[in-house]
């Protein structure tokens, strides 16, 4: 099949692109030459520019699927382009995409459309969107999601895959934030960081989407994760050993960041232009609370099981960090 990836070089784009290259033709779409480097190794088209891009429509023809990935994960509600990526972007992409007669969209979206910053416990795809958003991520990927779900009809359907803390190899997203931290010395753990949260590895998703080729309803969303939810702790522990590094001990009690969290939000309703302050209502909802999702319906629908576990993915982590130490 001819496959059309949107943010081919971002994080979870490229790691689909290398998956699906080795029995698909993949054409890429990709706003930075430099950064189409990374894929050099992987037989595909790019095609440069945004969402926006004009000439979108004629570079989908004869394209069978559109795998969605580009959006814009700022968390600190500080990008300007949110919108315009993650809503706009999508509704654009949607357009071209059934004017050029491609049959099937896979959308590409989060957990964090439903977050609360409160715990959510083995939540379910039929869970309703909360009347607010913690942050202008969920926001604005809860806009997108329902833009892609309501362009299904009997000839181009959409499939919604909704992944939570996608780690592994090649991570330039949650990881590196992480590590900074540490080197920074602001890393702290909340509330012992002894919380249950899905995970999803990168192998896993795109195995998910492999599955969402030829799998699932029109119309439907399906959590993916790595199937065995786990302390956060253990989890970044595990992470941060895998990188070398040594695990920080230090701890805060939940209400702090908490309050941080609610003062932002409120000072940035008064002055919308002010900086954020150390901990946004939306970082708080990702990683202070207990998050965990149900995947019966993935695996029943897709025929979804997940390939990689959590130990060979950190000593996947090692051996690749021990190749890059020894080249």
């Amino acid at each position: 099949m001819k496959i059309f990836i949107s943010g081919v070089t971002g994080y979870v784009g490229r790691n689909v692109a290398r998956h699906l290259a080795q029995s698909h033709e993949i054409v890429g779409l990709s706003r930075d030459k430099e950064k189409a480097k990374i894929l050099k190794d992987t037989s595909l088209t790019f095609v440069y520019g945004d969402l926006h891009r004009h000439a979108l429509r004629n570079e989908l023809k004869d394209c069978d699927i559109v795998i969605h990935t580009a959006a814009d994960t700022d968390h600190k509600n500080l990008s300007k382009t949110q919108y315009k990526t993650n809503v706009d972007g999508t509704a654009q992409l949607l357009t071209a995409a059934k004017v050029a007669g491609v049959k099937r969209f896979i959308h590409i979206s989060t957990d964090s459309v439903l977050l609360t910053g409160k715990p959510m416990k083995n939540v379910s795809e039929d869970a309703s969107y909360p009347k607010k958003s913690v942050g202008d991520y969920s926001h604005t990927k809860q806009l997108a999601e329902r833009i892609a779900l309501n362009a299904n009809c009997d000839a181009f359907t959409v499939i919604v895959l909704r992944p939570r803390f996608v780690w592994g190899r090649d991570d330039t997203t949650a990881m590196p934030q992480i590590l900074k931290a540490i080197e920074n010395q602001t890393f702290s753990w909340i509330s012992g960081g002894h919380y249950l949260s899905s995970t999803t590895h990168i192998a896993n998703l795109c195995h998910a989407v492999e599955a969402s080729l030829y799998r699932g309803t029109p119309k439907e969303i399906y959590f993916i994760s790595d199937g065995d939810d786990r302390p956060f702790r253990e989890t970044i522990s595990g992470l941060i050993e895998a990188h070398g590094l040594t695990v920080p001990d230090k701890n805060i009690p939940g209400f702090i960041p908490l309050v941080i969290a609610k003062l932002d939000s409120l000072r940035r309703r008064l002055v919308p232009k002010s900086s954020p302050l150390p901990v946004t209502f939306q970082e708080y909802a990702t990683s202070a609370v207990e998050v965990t999702l149900d995947i019966t319906k993935a695996k029943q629908d897709l025929s979804y099981r997940p390939i990689m576990t959590f130990q060979a993915g950190l000593d996947e982590l090692k051996t690749t960090k021990s190749t890059k130490q020894l080249s």
